[in-house]
């Protein structure tokens, strides 16, 4: 992916404003249009916002005494009076996130220590490469994944190239995940970029992260380009490691060593099948093979939590350093 595709998968998030009327009192409105879909109001005098309809059934969640069959039954003409009445009357605060098309998409989250944008973060890396002597004009992007709580991206070089078994070679990057709204830590970490299949992989114990919440002062974006400084020294070391594992033979103990390896990440029913289907193209004998087979199925994963989950995993295989001799199972 260029950097141009980057940018326009992260607009869904990077225009995001939070509004805050009062419920009691308030002059809100929900307004049905003419395909039974919703606008709302704010306030008087406010334009008109569209609302998606994740967030039109969160709106009508909200309202006691509705159930779930109306919601999901109901025409919007028969919703609009309830939903008016409780966001004019009810206690609290009304809050919604919109973005730059005047789209509401969700009247649940909330962004208290503000909107952080994914593109900022996108520049402190790009920056920061370029402070280590990167071509950033040369670049190129993987893994790029969005959502109101959580967006990741891997920004790639072919400048850091290294071959780390016969006709197996990686370029190193950085991975980024971020959290628009706050709700998840930001984290920054060394990258692998397998060139032949765009299997990736980041590191377990190279990585920094950052909390909105009670954070040191620090700027989203100075922390994500002084920790892209910290996790490119560390890629070299991250090399070695996934170089390593090509020496570590598994014949004969995979089943044991792949048990081993859900139930230590508690990787969900759905992937595991998945993950062994994939060690079938992967299998070379070695640790090597076990590492690439969930970074394999990791390409295929939409929701972010998930894609962090399965290149944690890969990640933590090269960084095991003590196994049993006799099965290969990880000890530390």
């Amino acid at each position: 992916m260029d950097r141009a595709a980057t940018v326009t998968a992260f607009q869904a998030v990077e225009g995001l404003e939070e509004i805050v009327v009062p419920k009691k009192n308030g002059t809100s409105e929900f307004i049905v249009t003419a395909d039974d879909g919703l606008k709302w109001k704010p306030s008087d005098g406010a334009d008109q916002l569209s609302v998606t309809m994740e967030a039109a059934t969160q709106a009508l969640r909200h309202v006691p005494g509705l159930s779930g069959t109306a919601i999901r039954e109901w025409p919007t003409s028969l919703l609009v009076e309830p939903l008016n009445w409780w966001f004019r009357h009810g206690s609290g605060e009304a809050r919604a996130l919109y973005n730059a098309d005047g789209e509401v998409l969700s009247f649940t989250k909330r962004a208290e220590a503000g909107i952080q944008r994914p593109t900022r973060m996108l520049e402190a890396v790009e920056d920061a490469l370029g402070e280590k002597g990167i071509a950033t004009d040369d670049l190129y992007y993987d893994k790029v994944r969005v959502g109101l709580d959580q967006v990741s991206f891997a920004v790639i070089t072919h400048e850091k190239t290294e071959e780390v078994k016969a006709g197996d070679v990686f370029d190193a990057g950085i991975m980024v995940f971020g959290s628009p709204t706050g709700e998840a830590h930001v984290e920054v970490s060394p990258y692998l970029n397998r060139v032949f299949c765009t299997n990736g992989m980041i590191s377990p114990v190279a990585i920094g992260r950052y909390s909105h919440r009670g954070s040191d002062g620090a700027s989203i974006y100075d922390w994500t380009r002084d920790m892209t400084v910290q996790a490119w020294d560390a890629i070299d070391n991250e090399i070695d490691a996934v170089r390593s594992l090509t020496g570590i033979p598994v014949d004969g103990n995979v089943h044991a060593v792949m048990a081993d390896l859900f139930d230590r990440h508690h990787v969900p029913a759905r992937q595991r099948e998945a993950v062994l289907e994939a060690l079938v193209e992967e299998s070379d004998g070695t640790m090597f093979g076990v590492s690439q087979s969930f970074n394999r199925v990791a390409n295929d994963v939409e929701d972010v939590s998930g894609l962090r989950h399965l290149l944690m995993v890969s990640g933590d295989v090269a960084h095991q350093t003590e196994r049993c001799t006799a099965c290969m199972r990880a000890l530390n």
